[in-house]
């Protein structure tokens, strides 16, 4: 027993290896069914924390042996083994071994338990979203509340988050992972703190605000460095969709080694991170049938609804390469569950994904419904997006200049944002409407190529020359060489110049919508 407890004391401080050495010197047919179950529990974190081969993928099965041997000895730590299980498997997704979503909830139920959580999580697969969005803001109540112990906030925040994501809240989520981090960094766990950090970057770069996800990133190379990790892991932990928005050179070279490495792992969730952000590059080229072809799988395999963020785009990708249909069907999903959300940006999101379905001039109340859900939220990605999509009604509707203010506003989102592929496509069709836009609109750091652009925001926010070497694949001499090409540029000579020269430049511009007066003169002239 006192190897067990010091096994678990190692891997909560961030030293798994030292935990897994513990264990193996364990002699396994002296254990007691509590002793073996704690073993397990440990045993099954350490190994996808170090990133042993296929780890993340068995994981849910061994911390469900875990809670079969607490059964009926331990009721409440069968419950956390079962919550255990049902976390590595939202990130193990399509690549889990030994057990299914399915078996996890069932067990979960039959535990009777009242924990909010967990009963989210099984309310969830069994049930499905909607039954689920209530049970789903009492789990998130359940870690936000003060008399929620520093253990139980470890041990749930993570699921919690991950549920909760579903549900367009951004607030909410945010909130949690404040809580998960404070504790994580008062208490000293490593891991935690880590697996929170990640999650923040994830949550930001799916809102769009990639200088801060970048920033979230190089705080966790910080804490992996310090607790080791296997070269798979490295892989994972770069983040593909992140680097996706980006469109770093290499792109394709380092999506491919992500998503291999996250296979070898049985990390689905990254993998399906990779699948993901090509098809957010894809939808940036206007290639639809390619990015209808990258999401539907994901959209149908999804038995949780942790996709759920991806039914706008496939409902543009599906109506946009032909297939009506199957766009209807993903609205009629998106309908459901962004209804019982009731969020801002799911509402939002809805929006814009009715108007695309919508025919004549019924489409624009709904562009502007969601402009009107989106505007003032922390989600750059989707007001972009609306503005771009109202934009593209517009001028095929023949009205260049209000098409122009839409164009333009996208742009100024997209490019002081760094989501380069969007961006792209919002300058082609500003350039249908006889506008010619630069390379770049801005200011200051107009002069920059969206590599040297994302050196710049990294140090703008702080990351020294090797951090930024580590979360781009360069040496810190590189980085030194286009930093010193991106002083010239913007004519500063220090960090702090170049924070004020790119804050200078990043500052949108977003014109006010016009009258209808002016929208029925222009359609006359």
């Amino acid at each position: 027993r006192r190897r067990v407890a010091a096994a678990e004391a190692a891997f909560i401080g961030g030293a798994p290896l030292q935990a897994q050495t513990l264990l193996d010197t364990l002699d396994q047919d002296a254990l007691d069914d509590v002793t073996r179950g704690r073993a397990l529990v440990v045993r099954g974190s350490a190994s996808y924390s170090l990133g042993l081969p296929g780890a993340f993928g068995s994981a849910p099965a061994v911390f469900m042996e875990a809670a079969r041997a607490f059964a009926g000895v331990a009721p409440e730590l069968a419950s956390d083994a079962v919550l255990r299980a049902a976390e590595r498997a939202v990130t193990s997704e399509h690549l889990t071994t030994g057990t299914t979503l399915t078996e996890i909830a069932k067990a979960a139920r039959d535990l009777g338990t009242t924990d909010p959580v967990l009963t989210s999580f099984a309310v969830l697969v069994l049930d499905g979203y909607e039954a689920a969005v209530p049970h789903l803001r009492r789990a998130a109540e359940r870690v936000l509340d003060p008399a929620t112990s520093d253990d139980e906030v470890l041990l749930k925040a993570i699921l919690t988050t991950t549920l909760v994501m579903i549900l367009w809240d951004d607030d909410t989520q945010r909130a949690v992972l404040r809580r998960a981090g404070e504790v994580a960094r008062r208490t000293g766990s490593l891991f935690s703190l880590d697996a929170s950090l990640y999650a923040c970057s994830m949550q930001e770069t799916i809102l769009g605000d990639l200088d801060r996800a970048d920033a979230l990133i190089v705080q966790c190379h910080q804490i992996r460095s310090a607790m080791g990790a296997s070269e798979d892991l490295w892989e994972v932990y770069r983040h593909p969709e992140l680097l996706a928005r980006r469109e770093v050179d290499h792109l394709e070279t380092r999506l491919a080694r992500t998503m291999e490495a996250s296979a070898a792992l049985g990390v689905g969730a990254i993998e399906a991170q990779g699948r993901i952000g090509r098809a957010l590059i894809a939808l940036g080229r206007g290639e639809y049938a390619q990015a209808g072809a990258l999401l539907r799988p994901l959209v149908d395999g999804d038995g949780m609804g942790m996709h759920s963020r991806l039914l706008p785009d496939l409902v543009e990708a599906a109506l946009r390469s032909g297939d009506r249909t199957l766009a209807e069907e993903t609205l009629a999903t998106l309908t459901r569950r962004a209804t019982a959300s009731g969020a801002p940006r799911a509402l939002g999101v809805l929006a814009y994904s009715e108007a695309l379905l919508t025919q004549g001039e019924q489409a624009e109340p709904l562009y502007r419904r969601a402009l009107d859900h989106l505007d003032g939220l922390h989600a750059p990605s989707d007001l972009g997006r609306a503005h771009l999509l109202y934009g593209e009604w517009l001028r095929r509707r023949k009205r260049r200049r209000d098409a122009r203010l839409q164009l333009r506003a996208a742009l100024t989102i997209f490019e002081r944002n760094g989501l380069v592929g969007f961006a792209a496509r919002t300058r082609m069709e500003l350039a249908a409407t006889g506008e010619q836009a630069g390379a770049r609109t801005g200011g200051h750091g107009s002069d920059l190529t969206p590599h040297e652009l994302t050196i710049a925001t990294l140090a703008r926010g702080g990351a020294t020359n090797p951090e930024i070497a580590a979360q781009l694949f360069l040496s810190a001499s590189t980085v030194d060489y286009h930093l010193r090409k991106i002083f010239r540029k913007l004519g500063v000579s220090s960090r702090r110049q170049l924070k004020e020269a790119l804050d200078a430049g990043s500052r949108p511009r977003v014109p006010p919508q016009p009258a209808p007066s002016d929208t029925h003169r222009e359609r006359l002239t």
